[in-house]
């Protein structure tokens, strides 16, 4: 009978004898645990140490993912630990993970994003952990952060999940009605893996903030193609992000800014662009015009989460791999598939 698979990816020096126990405990209940210090964990002839581990990701089922206090060795040619590389390579193929820090590290890391520049050293050995668990967060799938303590709280999480897995499952094999959701198919879903910005090489942080604002970018759209209003007023606003993605220059202030005369050129009056603006306040966006130039900003932006760069990024990211109409078109329908590796 065939096993699920479930590998297991942290630091090993901190963690052995919670990895050792998860071990058993997962294989008592049917697991096969693809375990990096086990006799049965597969070398391919010809590959370092390193490109072994993430060699074995591919063959398991689930991921469960422990960080400790420890960052671990990190991966050649690249700013990321292994256990990073482990949960990247996890997700660019689609497998489940599940993520579990360890309480006092989490508690910390909401003390080290108010102030970055304290002593942590007596918590962890690199503040790149706490980057490694923002990065986990802003995913938009399987950024959900378990906190434990000890062996028994990890048993209680693993034994909760696995129960809701075999619920899920139970529900899938039903036939299900078609919701409003379903119905709506001009619109497409946030990507489940934003592979490409993996690819640009980007700091840990910036990539973060990237992610954050494409997913609250999308949830704007989305808010406003859904609305109540007339498909009009939809459009309308929908080119109002466009003009600014396209033609705005970032400020000091995260916003996207452009002459009053480029906005008419690409865009509208002085008249038609006030009515535009006051009717994006629901959606959390504001424009405004001062001194011949005119700006738009977005309530939620801040350091974790950059939708105005997220705006320019998404429309010429677009504008790389289509003509512009084709672009723009996609641009509509809130599309960024463009992130995912085809």
């Amino acid at each position: 009978m065939a096993k699920p698979k479930i590998f297991l990816s942290s630091t090993c020096y901190d963690l052995k004898m919670v990895r050792s126990e998860l071990t058993d405990f997962l294989d008592e209940r049917g697991f096969e645990v693809i375990n990096s210090e086990m006799d049965s964990f597969g070398i391919t002839p010809g590959l370092n140490a390193q490109t072994a581990c993430l060699d074995e990701v591919h063959r398991a089922d689930y991921l469960l993912l422990l960080i400790g206090k420890r960052y671990g060795t990190t991966y050649t040619g690249s700013e990321s630990s292994i256990t990073n590389e482990e949960y990247n390579r996890a997700v660019s193929n689609g497998i489940p993970c599940i993520v579990c820090v360890l309480r006092e590290v989490e508690s910390h890391r909401v003390t080290y994003k108010k102030n970055p520049t304290a002593d942590y050293s007596h918590i962890v050995d690199d503040h790149r952990i706490f980057h490694f668990i923002d990065y986990i967060s802003s995913a938009h799938s399987d950024n959900w952060i378990h906190n434990f303590e000890n062996i028994d709280d990890l048993r209680r999480i693993l034994t909760t999940q696995f129960a809701h897995y075999l619920y899920l499952f139970s529900q899938f094999q039903r036939p299900k009605e078609k919701t409003r959701k379903e119905s709506e198919s001009a619109l497409f879903e946030f990507p489940i893996n934003l592979d490409v910005l993996q690819d640009r090489g980007m700091h840990q942080e910036l990539e973060t903030a990237l992610r954050n604002g494409l997913k609250t970018l999308y949830d704007i759209m989305l808010s406003i193609l859904r609305s109540d209003i007339k498909d009009k007023f939809k459009l309308e606003k929908i080119e109002c992000l466009w003009v600014f993605g396209l033609y705005g220059e970032s400020t000091s202030t995260e916003s996207l800014r452009m002459t009053m005369d480029l906005f008419k050129q690409y865009a509208w009056s002085y008249y038609r662009g006030t009515r535009v603006f006051n009717q994006f306040a629901p959606f959390g966006v504001h424009g405004d015009f001062n001194e011949g130039f005119t700006s738009l900003s977005f309530g939620n932006e801040n350091e974790d989460t950059a939708v105005a760069g997220a705006l320019s990024d998404f429309v010429n990211t677009l504008l790389e791999h289509h003509p512009e109409r084709e672009a723009k078109e996609i641009f509509r329908r809130a599309d960024m598939r463009c992130y995912m590796k085809t």
